[in-house]
């Protein structure tokens, strides 16, 4: 008696099944290609940025910081201190990805010495003399800086931009001899200059003029020797960086009058001409 042999069939679900997922797994990996190729394209993932920031700038670098880090997802570790340690510090450590001192001297020395690359302007400052409001001591004019026993606070000129701007400004009209003996207390950063002035430890200080907007027991006396002197504050992409597209990305958004550049015009900084990065 002939058996019949049955043939099983072409297609068992079981291996439709195998083939089905064998095909989700081939478009994911293409997908996986495709997003790697388009990241490395664009420079990949936002990175984590090392920041050396003037202790001055800290009000809107903070402002900043928030808002970049929420819409970039990009870790800002920002150092602050007078501008001469951070460019000080720039010499010696090479993790750095973007160098923020209160005034663009000290970008140009960075610049000379191949530590900079690309800068970017982004507003300018005042050095002033601040004193508590109402001015308990009438303070009225640099004769009385010299003639009243009162306590001055400055930055130190080999730390600090401050210290260094009115040194030069009274170098150049003979008055620094006769004003330094008068300094109470030189101080590493400016924002130690403006605490001794709001917790009494002296009666006036030099400090930025953006600053009053934050500091409001404090106010400026208008000095003749320190007019037009300016600090313009210039963003300058660390050349050994390792991050450079990230770091350019952080310079153009802190330079832009939309972005960046209007938390420190708020902050009481007035803006510095617009220009593409050299």
């Amino acid at each position: 008696m002939l058996r019949t042999i049955s043939q099983p069939p072409s297609h068992s679900p079981r291996r439709g099944a195998i083939n089905r997922a064998v095909l989700a797994l081939l478009a994911s990996a293409i997908v996986l290609v495709v997003l790697t190729l388009a990241l490395s394209r664009s420079g990949g993932p936002p990175k984590g940025l090392t920041i050396l920031c003037a202790a001055g700038l800290r009000e809107p670098m903070e402002a900043i910081r928030a808002i970049y880090e929420k819409e970039h997802g990009a870790h800002l570790a920002i150092q602050y201190g007078g501008s001469a340690t951070l460019l000080a510090n720039l010499h010696i450590h090479h993790d750095t990805d973007l160098f923020l001192p209160a005034d663009d001297s000290y970008i140009e020395v960075a610049k000379t010495d191949s530590l900079v690359t690309e800068t970017f302007p982004i507003a300018q400052m005042r050095p002033i003399l601040a004193v508590k409001k109402s001015n308990p001591l009438g303070i009225h004019s640099f004769d009385d800086l010299l003639t009243k026993n009162v306590r001055i606070s400055m930055t130190d000129p080999s730390a600090a931009a401050t210290g260094k701007l009115v040194q030069i400004a009274l170098e150049k009209t003979d008055q620094w001899n006769a004003f330094k003996p008068r300094v109470t207390v030189f101080k590493a950063t400016v924002t130690e200059v403006a605490a001794d002035l709001q917790v009494g430890a002296v009666d006036a200080g030099i400090i930025w003029d953006a600053m009053l907007k934050q500091l409001s027991d404090l106010e400026e006396v208008p000095l003749p020797e320190l007019s037009g002197v300016a600090a313009r504050v210039v963003a300058g992409i660390v050349a050994n960086s390792k991050n450079q597209h990230s770091a350019r990305d952080f310079a153009t958004f802190l330079a832009a009058p939309d972005k960046g550049q209007r938390y420190f015009l708020n902050a009481g900084f007035t803006p510095t001409e617009a220009r593409n990065a050299n």
